[in-house]
Protein backbone atom coordinates (compact mmCIF):
# COMPACT_ATOMS: atom_id res chain seq x y z
CA UNK A 1 0.00 0.00 0.00
CA UNK A 2 2.75 2.47 0.93
CA UNK A 3 4.73 1.73 -2.25
CA UNK A 4 1.61 2.21 -4.38
CA UNK A 5 0.85 5.55 -2.70
CA UNK A 6 4.43 6.73 -3.10
CA UNK A 7 4.38 5.88 -6.82
CA UNK A 8 1.14 7.75 -7.35
CA UNK A 9 2.40 10.79 -5.47
CA UNK A 10 5.43 11.09 -7.78
CA UNK A 11 3.30 11.27 -10.92
CA UNK A 12 2.70 14.77 -12.18
CA UNK A 13 -0.98 15.44 -12.87
CA UNK A 14 -1.62 17.91 -15.69
CA UNK A 15 -4.94 19.68 -16.13
CA UNK A 16 -6.56 20.21 -19.52
CA UNK A 17 -6.01 23.94 -19.01
CA UNK A 18 -2.27 23.40 -18.52
CA UNK A 19 -2.12 21.09 -21.53
CA UNK A 20 -3.88 23.69 -23.70
CA UNK A 21 -1.05 26.18 -23.04
CA UNK A 22 1.50 24.04 -24.92
CA UNK A 23 0.55 24.42 -28.59
CA UNK A 24 3.51 26.11 -30.27
CA UNK A 25 6.35 24.52 -32.23
CA UNK A 26 8.70 25.57 -29.44
CA UNK A 27 6.55 23.98 -26.71
CA UNK A 28 4.24 21.23 -27.98
CA UNK A 29 2.41 18.84 -25.65
CA UNK A 30 -0.41 16.39 -26.22
CA UNK A 31 -2.18 13.67 -24.30
CA UNK A 32 -2.55 10.12 -25.53
CA UNK A 33 -4.34 7.46 -23.45
CA UNK A 34 -4.29 9.72 -20.40
CA UNK A 35 -0.55 10.36 -20.54
CA UNK A 36 0.88 13.76 -21.46
CA UNK A 37 3.90 13.96 -23.73
CA UNK A 38 6.19 16.89 -24.58
CA UNK A 39 6.81 16.22 -28.27
CA UNK A 40 8.66 19.47 -29.01
CA UNK A 41 11.92 17.67 -29.77
CA UNK A 42 10.14 14.96 -31.78
CA UNK A 43 8.55 17.32 -34.36
CA UNK A 44 11.34 16.93 -36.93
CA UNK A 45 11.56 13.15 -36.39
CA UNK A 46 7.85 12.29 -36.66
CA UNK A 47 7.39 10.00 -39.69
CA UNK A 48 4.02 11.59 -40.52
CA UNK A 49 5.47 15.11 -40.49
CA UNK A 50 5.23 17.89 -37.95
CA UNK A 51 1.88 19.26 -39.15
CA UNK A 52 0.05 16.23 -37.79
CA UNK A 53 1.47 16.89 -34.35
CA UNK A 54 0.80 20.63 -34.56
CA UNK A 55 -2.85 19.96 -35.44
CA UNK A 56 -3.37 17.95 -32.26
CA UNK A 57 -1.17 20.00 -29.91
CA UNK A 58 -2.50 21.01 -26.52
CA UNK A 59 -5.30 18.48 -26.30
CA UNK A 60 -6.19 14.80 -25.95
CA UNK A 61 -5.10 13.24 -29.23
CA UNK A 62 -6.01 9.62 -28.39
CA UNK A 63 -8.67 9.29 -31.09
CA UNK A 64 -6.37 10.80 -33.73
CA UNK A 65 -3.58 8.48 -32.59
CA UNK A 66 -5.88 5.45 -32.92
CA UNK A 67 -7.23 6.55 -36.31
CA UNK A 68 -3.73 6.40 -37.79
CA UNK A 69 -3.14 2.92 -36.39
CA UNK A 70 0.22 3.41 -34.68
CA UNK A 71 2.28 0.33 -33.91
CA UNK A 72 3.44 -0.88 -30.50
CA UNK A 73 6.88 0.42 -31.46
CA UNK A 74 5.43 3.91 -31.94
CA UNK A 75 3.91 3.75 -28.47
CA UNK A 76 7.29 2.76 -26.99
CA UNK A 77 8.98 5.64 -28.85
CA UNK A 78 6.87 8.10 -26.86
CA UNK A 79 8.22 6.98 -23.45
CA UNK A 80 11.14 9.46 -23.31
CA UNK A 81 8.73 12.34 -23.93
CA UNK A 82 6.42 11.48 -21.01
CA UNK A 83 5.58 14.47 -18.78
CA UNK A 84 2.75 13.23 -16.57
CA UNK A 85 -0.85 12.07 -16.33
CA UNK A 86 -3.78 14.00 -17.81
CA UNK A 87 -6.30 14.89 -15.14
CA UNK A 88 -9.42 12.82 -15.88
CA UNK A 89 -7.82 11.25 -18.96
CA UNK A 90 -8.49 7.67 -20.07
CA UNK A 91 -5.46 5.44 -19.59
CA UNK A 92 -6.51 2.81 -22.11
CA UNK A 93 -7.01 2.96 -25.86
CA UNK A 94 -10.38 4.31 -26.93
CA UNK A 95 -12.61 1.43 -28.07
CA UNK A 96 -13.44 1.70 -31.74
CA UNK A 97 -16.46 0.46 -33.65
CA UNK A 98 -14.32 -0.89 -36.48
CA UNK A 99 -14.37 -4.61 -37.01
CA UNK A 100 -11.62 -6.76 -38.48
CA UNK A 101 -13.86 -7.62 -41.44
CA UNK A 102 -14.18 -3.97 -42.32
CA UNK A 103 -10.40 -3.53 -42.23
CA UNK A 104 -9.89 -6.43 -44.63
CA UNK A 105 -12.53 -5.15 -47.04
CA UNK A 106 -11.13 -1.64 -46.83
CA UNK A 107 -7.60 -2.82 -47.67
CA UNK A 108 -8.89 -4.92 -50.56
CA UNK A 109 -10.86 -1.95 -51.87
CA UNK A 110 -7.78 0.25 -51.67
CA UNK A 111 -5.74 -2.35 -53.51
CA UNK A 112 -8.32 -2.52 -56.31
CA UNK A 113 -8.49 1.26 -56.51
CA UNK A 114 -4.73 1.47 -56.83
CA UNK A 115 -4.80 -1.00 -59.69
CA UNK A 116 -7.96 0.24 -61.41
CA UNK A 117 -7.05 3.91 -61.73
CA UNK A 118 -3.81 3.39 -63.73
CA UNK A 119 -5.55 0.79 -65.94
CA UNK A 120 -8.38 3.23 -66.74
CA UNK A 121 -5.87 5.99 -67.53
CA UNK A 122 -3.93 3.70 -69.89
CA UNK A 123 -7.10 2.51 -71.67
CA UNK A 124 -8.32 6.09 -72.12
CA UNK A 125 -4.91 7.19 -73.42
CA UNK A 126 -4.85 4.36 -75.96
CA UNK A 127 -8.44 5.09 -77.03
CA UNK A 128 -7.69 8.79 -77.56
CA UNK A 129 -4.51 7.94 -79.48
CA UNK A 130 -6.43 5.51 -81.68
CA UNK A 131 -9.09 8.15 -82.42
CA UNK A 132 -6.48 10.82 -83.23
CA UNK A 133 -4.36 8.53 -85.44
CA UNK A 134 -7.32 7.04 -87.37
CA UNK A 135 -9.13 10.36 -87.73
CA UNK A 136 -12.41 9.51 -85.99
Amino acid sequence: FFFYSACNMSKRVISKEELAKHTSSDDLWMAIYGKVYDLTNFLDDHPGGDEVLKDTAGRDASVDFDDVGHSEEAVKMMEPYYVGELEGGASTPVPTKKSDDFKVNQSQQTRWQRLLIPVVVIVLTLAIRYIVVNGF
